[in-house]
């Protein structure tokens, strides 16, 4: 499907504007705006391509529910909910270089084994990007002026490396689940804590915070004995034992 115009009218529950099912399929270049969600792939629908797309939607942007499905350079203008969505059935998505200018939360993954990385998210009003999931990776995504946490990390075994936290409303990585990667990383100006770590056996290497509200570095356990280690970290402000 390649350089359509869409306008979508209909009620709430609703389906999407462009549903896509089978496998091998690219949706490319096409200007979509839907009172529903926007762009969905069925949950048998592998190794979609969705590329190129200019999106309005007041649902979500972009529902990923097949496997190794890949999301590429679209453009979100708006989403009522989440930018994009990867659902828990689609597992090895790819999610790169999307722009997306305002949502609830920018990016949802609830999928294990998904790659993102270089996207922008400005002034979500929630989070940036939210993990349920795990074995992740995380490469370069920026998050500016969310209303919440830049980046939510709910899941386990995910690697951060290279993310970006920008003013964000409240804390620039809450990091609520176990055994994450965090390199390279940084926040600045948030509102909160710059890392807020309650999650246990993360480690953190070459990261930053600076000008946080709160602490740059809040650990959950730093009063007794953490299992998180931070090697080579520029944290002004901590409660880590000095």
């Amino acid at each position: 499907m390649f350089g359509n115009k869409i306008i979508f009218h209909f009620t709430f529950p609703t389906p999407a504007g462009i549903l896509v099912g089978g496998t091998d399929n690219v949706v490319e270049k096409n200007d979509v705006f839907a009172l529903g969600n926007e762009m969905e792939s069925a949950p048998g629908a592998t190794r979609t391509i969705f590329r190129g797309n200019k999106l309005i939607a007041f649902g979500d942007g972009i529902v990923v529910a097949g496997a190794s499905n890949f999301v590429l350079r679209n453009f979100l203008k708006i989403a009522a909910h989440n930018g994009i969505h990867v659902v828990a059935s689609a597992d090895a998505a790819s999610i790169s270089q999307n722009k997306i200018a305002a949502s609830d939360i920018g990016i949802l993954v609830d999928g294990n084994g998904c790659v993102t990385d270089h996207n922008t998210i400005i002034d979500p009003s929630l989070h940036g990007v939210q993990t349920n999931a795990t074995g992740g990776f995380f490469s370069h995504d920026a998050v500016t002026r969310c209303g919440n946490d830049a980046f939510e990390i709910k899941g386990g075994g995910n690697h951060f490396d290279g993310c970006k936290a920008i003013s964000p409303g409240d804390d620039g990585f809450d990091v609520d689940g176990d055994g994450n990667t965090i390199d390279n990383s940084s926040s600045i100006h948030a509102a909160g804590d710059g890392f807020l770590v309650f999650g246990t056996s993360n480690s953190f290497t070459g990261s930053a915070a600076s000008h946080s509200g709160d602490l740059d570095l809040l650990d959950g356990d730093a009063e007794t004995t953490t299992s998180n280690t931070y090697t080579n970290c520029k944290f002004g402000t901590s409660n880590l034992p000095e």
